[in-house]
């Protein structure tokens, strides 16, 4: 799978998404991800993009607390 040089951060400013929604859409996807620097696989931007197209409300996952 290929990289499309695109960062969390990038694509949460392209789309108006805060970087906690782009975070959820990569936990529902169980996309992995480090940080909101985190280059994204070309099929995980993809899918992010359409999860977005389709859905633009994005509903915001709480982080699990240990």
């Amino acid at each position: 799978m290929g990289f499309a040089d695109v960062s969390i951060a990038a694509l949460a400013e392209d789309y108006g998404l805060n970087i906690a929604q782009v975070f959820t859409i990569c936990r529902r996807f169980d996309i992995p991800f480090q940080d909101e620097h985190s280059q994204l696989a070309l099929e995980d931007a993809k899918r992010i993009i359409l999860e977005v197209r389709n859905h633009p409300r994005v509903e915001l996952i709480e982080e699990p607390r240990s």
